[in-house]
């Protein structure tokens, strides 16, 4: 466990180290993200947070976490989605060609092994999982919409994939969801509200790659021939809230798919608190939340806990229910504050444009 504390602090310790060098480059290269009527922020924000993650967590594996010459390939692919990122902020990749280049990082992680097991045949279930990687990818990059959301979840779900991947022995997995962690914290340091950096498409894409890949490895070997992912549950509310989005936006009329892939809006999850009166700091606090009861969830399920009945029904009221609760226990605050948001409302929400996708 020593080696693991190791492996954390290196992380955490360089990709905070990294946050300046990032923050005068964003400068330099004027890769800001500037304040306008879509944007959530008041002030010009340094856009190359994900370079001091990456960093920080490829450093650390290439040091201290070297059990697996998978590794390799992981962090090539993520690099390669880090540059393909950093151009889409400088210069605004179209959505279309954006899944495609994904799609490109996500076939190479497959070729290594890493799959959903679904007793379906290789071509099903590589083509599941490239559906899951890309998902996962767009679902990480559209929840970064308010400061420290973003980090705040992937932060807490790579904690249960660490756990996760010690209860089935993977000890490799481990080591890379630890490292994860540890930069990621040590970028949130920088981006809790109120963020003076942002992670950028860079950051969002790279977190959401490896954050797929923890969800598919963290569990028992992936060349079994039958098993349901688990593990994969972690990260089940934040696919929920991309499907959710974007089926609301295809009943609200944008019907042409490359429309759908290209809009944007406040009605993800984080906007969808904010317009409930939570403060940003509490949105995050939320979030943090709804990734540990499904983390525990999953924890109890893998363990075959009977606790994992209560776990899984309080995870669901949350993903389900959690909102509207929120609205009822904040209808002071919205009183005082003269808001007129509803969650109704804020479905409706992503006509007016936001910061995020």
């Amino acid at each position: 466990m020593l080696s693991y504390a190791l492996i954390f602090i290196v992380a955490l310790g360089i990709s905070f180290a990294l946050l300046p060098f990032a923050r005068s480059l964003s400068w330099r290269w004027g890769m800001l993200d500037h304040p306008s009527g879509r944007k959530m922020h008041q002030q010009p924000t340094p856009l190359l947070g994900g370079v001091a993650i990456y960093g920080g967590f490829a450093l650390t594996v290439a040091l201290l976490a070297r059990e697996d010459r998978d590794f390799l390939f992981f962090l090539l692919a993520s690099l390669y989605l880090l540059v393909i990122g950093l151009i889409d902020d400088r210069f605004e990749i179209q959505a279309r060609h954006r899944i495609f280049l994904q799609a490109a990082a996500a076939v190479a992680v497959i070729a290594t092994g890493i799959s959903f097991s679904l007793g379906m045949g290789v071509i099903i279930a590589g083509a599941v999982t490239l559906l899951w990687l890309l998902g996962i990818v767009n679902s990480t990059n559209c929840l970064d919409c308010i400061d420290g959301a973003a980090g705040t979840y992937a932060f807490v779900a790579c904690c249960w994939f660490f756990a996760l991947a010690l209860q089935h022995g993977r000890l490799s997995i481990a080591s890379l969801a630890v490292a994860l962690a540890g930069a990621v914290l040590g970028f949130l340091l920088w981006n809790f509200p109120p963020a003076s950096i942002f992670m950028g498409d860079l950051g969002s894409t790279f977190v959401g790659l490896m954050l797929g890949i923890l969800s598919l490895a963290s569990g028992t070997p992936y060349q079994e021939r039958f098993r349901f992912p688990i593990e994969a549950l972690v990260l089940a509310p934040i696919a929920y809230d991309f499907l959710l989005v974007h089926v609301r936006r295809y009943r609200a009329g944008t019907r042409n798919v490359r429309d759908l892939l290209s809009s944007t809006g406040k009605d993800h999850l984080p906007h969808r608190l904010l317009a409930i009166a939570l403060t940003p700091r509490e949105a995050d606090l939320y979030l943090a939340a709804l990734a540990s009861l499904w983390g525990l969830t999953a924890l109890l399920l893998v363990q075959g806990h009977l606790a994992a009945v209560a776990a899984g029904a309080l995870a669901l009221i949350a993903l389900f229910f959690g909102e509207g609760v929120l609205y009822r226990l904040t209808g002071a605050r919205r009183h005082r504050l003269g808001a007129a948001a509803s969650p109704r409302a804020s479905e409706e929400a992503f006509e007016t444009g936001s910061a995020g996708d």
